[in-house]
């Protein structure tokens, strides 16, 4: 993590029928989500979970996720983690009226 970055990460995780995800607190940079990455935690995408479902669920997370960092940080007990950037890809914002409906997650083709 963070395999996709920019402004349609929920989104695309879900129509490229992602398993799983999650969220990470990282360090700022000139970058787009490039900063060193603090802590991690991820999560099940349900297989009927839409993208407002799942974005609740996350901010939800973050929110804890960022309490636990910043406390870690005070305390000194947390490392920066360099990310591979060969392991993420860049998620555009989707046009208007995909960005919230149930999205139909990417199948397999039938042989």
């Amino acid at each position: 993590m963070p395999k996709y970055r920019g402004a349609g990460p929920v989104q695309w995780a879900i129509l490229n029928g992602e398993t799983r995800t999650g969220v990470t607190t990282m360090r700022i940079d000139a970058g787009l989500d490039t900063g060193e990455m603090l802590l991690k935690a991820s999560t099940e995408i349900g297989p009927d979970e839409n993208a407002i479902e799942l974005g609740h669920r996350l901010a939800a997370m973050g929110a804890d996720l960022l309490v636990e960092t910043l406390a870690g940080l005070a305390a000194g007990a947390i490392v920066g983690e360099k990310q591979d950037a060969s392991q993420s890809t860049y998620a555009r914002l989707l046009e208007e009226g995909r960005r919230n409906h149930r999205l139909e997650p990417a199948r397999p083709s039938d042989p």
